[in-house]
């Protein structure tokens, strides 16, 4: 005989799993994507280092600009960086909860700093 919440703790079991097999493709995905990301643009940083040691052999002085090749490199390196980062903070994202209660921004009495004092010299120019 199975209890009424059997398919509550089951349903329940499979979704907290499902969700750490998905925190763990989505670590794994952006592990890779950070690791291309550093080696096209370390390849990017080598291709041109050695572009510039051409044009200076060559003394060739008007090519100033790297490469197409380069450019496109770095472009490609640094969105793959930028998408690991954000495939990694998707990940620890806290709820944004509204509330009607506010919360007063007021230092502890412990800590006072300088520029909590209100009263300035504002008053002692009036005369």
């Amino acid at each position: 005989r199975i209890p009424l919440d059997a398919p509550c703790s089951i349903y329940s079991h499979t979704f907290h799993s499902f969700y750490s097999i998905t925190i763990l493709l989505i670590m794994s995905l952006s592990l890779l994507l950070n690791g291309i990301g550093v080696v096209l643009l370390l390849h990017a940083a080598y291709s041109c280092l050695h572009f510039r040691n051409l044009v200076a052999d060559l003394e060739l002085s008007d090519l100033q600009i790297p490469p197409l090749d380069v450019v496109l490199e770095c472009a490609s390196g640094f969105l793959l960086l930028l998408m690991s980062q954000i495939f990694v903070s998707t990940t620890q994202l806290i709820p944004i909860r509204v509330t009607l209660q506010t919360k007063s921004l007021v230092a502890p009495a412990y800590r006072t700093r300088d520029f909590d004092i209100y009263s300035n010299r504002a008053s002692a120019m009036k005369k």
